[in-house]
């Protein structure tokens, strides 16, 4: 019971260090715009509190993005090397 709940505190303080990370990353990012009007601003912080704490679905969900990226790249680049191959047969 006590491993249990020793577990429990160290997912519980990895989260929470993870989404205080975040936080701290994107906010020095968001302060160097300095372009934004007030409103912008507190939108802008209310989001990445949000995305900071959210922080356990988006990213996945962002890795698996970016891997069907990269597939659909590889497989446009394959493409267009076959057809710009001479040796391919597709201008004969």
């Amino acid at each position: 019971m006590i491993a249990v709940a020793i577990l429990l505190i160290l997912i519980a303080a990895f989260y929470l260090f993870v989404v205080a990370f975040l936080a701290d990353f994107w906010l020095a990012f968001f302060k160097r715009d300095s372009q934004l009007s007030r409103s912008e601003k507190r939108s802008g912080l209310v989001i990445i509190t949000i995305a900071a704490m959210l922080w356990i679905f988006v990213i996945p969900f962002a890795y698996l993005e970016l891997l069907a990226k990269r597939k659909k790249l590889k497989r446009d680049r394959e493409i267009t090397s076959y057809f710009s191959d001479p040796r391919s047969g597709f201008f004969k």
